[in-house]
């Protein structure tokens, strides 16, 4: 499928929702299985984010300015297990950080 066709679905999804006021909303999720391929999302898509622990293998970085939409990025692509904890790199330069993420981390 192309970006094309991609998009002319999600605007038949969006239709959806604005002729049917009552149908449930759903969640948009977007794996990327690299730390470059999560941060050219953010990069791309622009806004706030907000970094979330989803569950023990991976991290969500939610967008604030697309409600219900997130990328999940595998946790060992960006942080390494320090018993019991995990230690993380940044996404993202300081400067992006800081200006991307919601209390600039």
């Amino acid at each position: 499928m192309t970006n094309k066709e991609f998009a002319a679905s999600l605007r038949k999804l969006a239709e959806v929702y604005e002729t049917h006021p009552d149908f449930k909303q759903i969640i948009l999720s977007m794996h990327q299985y690299d730390k470059e391929g999560a941060a050219d999302v953010v990069r791309t898509i622009g806004g706030k984010w907000t970094k979330e622990d989803a569950y023990s293998d991976y991290i969500d970085i939610r967008s604030n300015a697309i409600p219900g939409f997130y990328v999940s990025l595998p946790r060992n692509k960006m942080c390494r297990r320090l018993n019991p904890e995990w230690e993380c790199t940044p996404l993202l330069s300081p400067e992006e950080e800081a200006e991307v993420f919601e209390g600039g981390k």
